[in-house]
């Protein structure tokens, strides 16, 4: 049953032209581990930027954000996943991608308990 729900979810979404969607429970391992990585640069491209744009314009977070994806080679995010990502950034706060792949590991990198 769950097999048929989610064949028909992704076929749903993948008639809408979003390729960008990958069923990471049927991918194969090389697949599953390219995942990983990009999610991994992703997370360390948004702590980088959150530790330098607390206060900025949102825009140029936005900016800032872009370009930390792009000097790792992560191809450009949607518009709104960049807003919030920014958003978070400008107050300080690190926005995690996916917890479960890792995150914790980037974030104690980029953290440091003696900050507000």
């Amino acid at each position: 049953m769950n097999e048929q729900v989610n064949e028909q979810v992704n076929e749903q979404v993948n008639e809408q032209g979003n390729d960008r969607v990958q069923d990471l429970a049927v991918t194969d391992e090389d697949g599953y581990l390219r995942h990983r990585r990009t999610q991994t640069l992703m997370q360390e491209a948004i702590a980088e930027v959150a530790e330098r744009a607390r206060g900025a314009e949102l825009a140029d977070v936005m900016v800032m954000v872009e370009a930390a994806l792009a000097a790792r080679g992560v191809p450009p995010q949607p518009a709104r996943w960049l807003e919030s990502v920014a958003m978070d950034a400008q107050q300080g706060r690190i926005y995690v991608e996916e917890p479960h792949l890792g995150a914790e590991q980037v974030l104690e990198r980029y953290t440091d308990d003696s900050r507000d």
